[in-house]
Parts: structure tokens; sequence; C-alpha cells
């Protein structure tokens, strides 16, 4: 899947401030967290990123797929923006979380093969998190960022 990032930024090993941290984590979620670092200033991104979460889904094959993905809380909601290749985001609708403590994938989960194909497209992060600020539900629409300890 992430052919195509290799080639653009090149082995780990070519960039020295990459390699320690290579060693714990791969290499996808890094380039995830420096895709989101330029965004953490808007307040959007400042109160709905959650993480970089690992997915481990059944493919329209129903094979297993892996990936990574930004994933965004609202409420008891979340929704996953990922690459999909060279300026290509995907955003998928928020879904309902079955506990506060549950990930995407904790039964009953509204995370099917239907939530990645049909999915968003944009072409580029900017413009998915702009995408998904919209489609974020209304309650939660313009939260002002977060306060105290971080949750």
């Amino acid at each position: 899947m992430f052919e195509w990032l290799r080639k653009r930024r090149g082995p780990a090993a070519n960039r020295p401030e990459e390699a320690a941290a290579a060693a714990g984590v791969p290499e996808a979620a890094r380039w995830y967290m420096d895709a989101i670092k330029p965004h953490m200033g808007q307040p959007f991104v400042r109160v709905h990123f959650h993480r970089v979460t690992w997915m481990a889904v059944a493919g329209p094959d129903e094979k297993p797929a892996d990936f990574f993905a930004l994933e965004f809380r609202a409420g008891d909601r979340a929704a996953l923006i990922w690459c999909a290749g060279p300026d290509r985001w995907n955003v998928g609708q928020y879904i309902r979380l079955a506990h506060p403590g549950a990930d995407m994938t904790t039964a009953p989960s509204g995370l099917t093969g239907a939530y990645f194909s049909e999915c968003a497209t944009c072409s580029s992060l900017a413009e998915a998190i702009a995408f998904l600020e919209v489609a974020t539900p209304e309650p939660f629409r313009g939260v002002p960022p977060k306060t105290g300890a971080a949750t």
C-alpha cells in the first residue's frame, strides 16, 4: 500500500532523525504523524483529532487488510481519514462507538466494508479535514478547543 510513499521519501536510513524512531514505530504511522502536524493548530483538529490508529479489517474480497489512518472523535462517534495514494485522501463517515473506551472495531460497530467503499475522496489532507469538519455531528460542531489535561 505504501510503495508510492517509500519511493517519494526514501528509506529511513537516509533520515537520521527518523532512524532512531524507526525501531518501535512503523514508517507509515510516522508518516501520518508528520502529515497531521501542520494542521494541529486548527481548532477542529485540536478538538477532534484522537490518534493515528492501526486498522485490521476484512477487505472487499474478505482478505485481511491492515493500514494506518487518522482517527477523529466527536462525542460517542469516530471517523477515519486515510491516504489512498498520491493526492488521494479518503474520509469515512462518523460511526457510533460501542462505549466511550471502545475503538472503532469494538462490537457492535458500524465499521464494515461499506465504510471504506462509500467514503468521500479529497485531493489533500487539508481538504479531507475540512470535509470531515462539516460532517461532524451537529452537537459537536464548532466546539472550542480542549483545555486542561489531555485525555
